[in-house]
């Protein structure tokens, strides 16, 4: 745990503890279970839920990236050309929206 001291209106001196790293990629990873339950119990398919997840991923770095692509492909460990592929295939524009 990340301890941090933050002070109130009054003055006053607390600690907020937050979860490391760690703690925050476990809870993650436990919400992505359930999804994955879920997904599971309604009967989506495989293939369909690999798509999703990955445009949705695409489309949140891209947009966290201001539609750079060649930075998105850095953070996503993939070639900017695989980037380019993808943004073509799933519509995505530049910045990670879909078009039209």
């Amino acid at each position: 745990m990340r301890q941090f001291f933050v002070a109130d209106a009054g003055a006053r001196r607390f600690s907020a503890t937050f979860p490391s790293a760690h703690a925050e990629r476990v809870i993650v990873k436990e919400q992505l279970e359930s999804l994955v339950g879920m997904m599971v119990e309604r009967g989506i398919l495989l293939e369909e839920a690999v798509t999703e997840f990955e445009k949705k991923f695409i489309k949140r770095v891209l947009e966290r990236q201001d539609g750079n692509q060649s930075r998105a492909a850095k953070v996503l460990g993939i070639h900017r050309n695989t980037l380019s592929r993808k943004v073509g295939e799933y519509k995505l524009d530049h910045a990670g929206h879909k078009r039209g």
